[in-house]
């Protein structure tokens, strides 16, 4: 009997650090903690939600593409690392508490139907391990359900956010204010011939491709549709050196092409002028600030050159 209620005291006391760490940074007002709890407080509610990866994040700028939305609400919802299931985890997230958007503009690359490997600021994940739909995004990075579902286990060995849920005023990797600027968060670094040789030396890059993220993505290809949700898919632009060195880029583009229009429009940067420009980049697949300004102002074009403005207005 004492074994049971020291066990039951245990639990109830683990459950109770939980819920209060969770609370704590459910009120963060800094970094990715911040846009999370903005998304779970209704406070986005988009016009035009852009998303992505890091390829989305850094390097569409919200406020070049207002002009397609007079009056409307750009928001940036793009994740460093993380690849389409876990992008979709967040929209879901976002749907339950926000207005659906008119449109979506999803960014698309190389890696963007893979199981990538990256694990970038995990613990913004986890004071929502109660949504059904992130859940499943931490299984498939590889949470063990234990650290999903048992009380205070998915913070274990997650001393920052431990300490943060105490002290928010302790500063985290990832602190920077995205939300004022939309979500968007340029990067002000430059090109490295030395990093590039050494990168594509060290490393073979490969398109990742997974058949069951495709078919989550068809799923919300269809959501969409009978919402009447405008959904446009772009291909990000990297550098023109970088894509020689990926087996196949050219056939993956234009089968990614294939399968989505005419329903869904695909805008391929792959091989703008600007993509041969190193002062544009920090790196060989990601555009600086003064290139994330250059290809959303490019982008602007195409969306209007292809009467997108006018096709979201109309259809609401």
């Amino acid at each position: 009997m004492r074994c049971v209620c020291f066990l039951a005291l245990a639990l109830a006391t683990l459950w109770l650090l939980t819920a209060f760490t969770d609370s704590r940074l459910h009120n963060r007002d800094k970094g990715r903690f911040k846009v999370w709890n903005e998304i779970a407080n209704g406070k986005i509610n988009a016009d035009l939600l852009i998303m992505g990866s890091s390829h989305a994040h850094v390097q569409v700028n919200p406020k070049l593409l207002q002009p397609l939305f007079p009056g409307g609400n750009i928001f940036n919802a793009g994740m460093d690392g993380y690849t389409f299931p876990v992008q979709l985890a967040r929209y879901h997230f976002y749907r339950r508490h926000n207005k659906k958007p008119r449109c979506i503009l999803l960014c698309v690359d190389y890696l963007e139907f893979g199981n990538s490997e990256f694990k970038i600021d995990r613990i913004q994940f986890l004071p929502y391990t109660y949504d059904t739909s992130i859940r499943n995004a931490l299984s498939i990075m590889g949470v063990s359900w234990p650290r999903v579902y048992l009380p205070f286990l998915k913070y274990r060995g997650e001393s920052q956010a431990l300490i943060a849920g105490i002290s928010p005023t302790l500063s985290l990797a990832g602190d920077q204010d995205f939300s004022q600027s939309n979500g968007f968060m340029p990067v002000n670094s430059h090109w490295s011939e030395t990093a590039f040789q050494q990168d594509t030396t060290r490393e073979t890059h490969q398109i990742l491709f997974e058949p069951r993220f495709w078919l989550s993505f068809e799923e919300l290809r269809r959501q969409c549709l009978q919402e009447h949700i405008q959904l446009i898919t772009v291909f990000t632009p990297h550098h023109s050196r970088f894509v020689q060195k990926i087996p196949g880029a050219t056939a993956y583009r234009n089968w990614l092409r294939s399968q989505l229009e005419p329903q869904t429009p695909f805008i391929d940067f792959s091989n703008a002028a600007f993509c041969a420009d190193t002062s544009l980049f920090y790196n060989p697949s990601h555009l600086n600030e003064k290139g994330a300004n250059t290809f959303s102002l490019a982008l602007a074009d195409s969306l209007r050159n292809r009467g997108i403005n006018e096709a979201t207005s109309s259809a609401h």
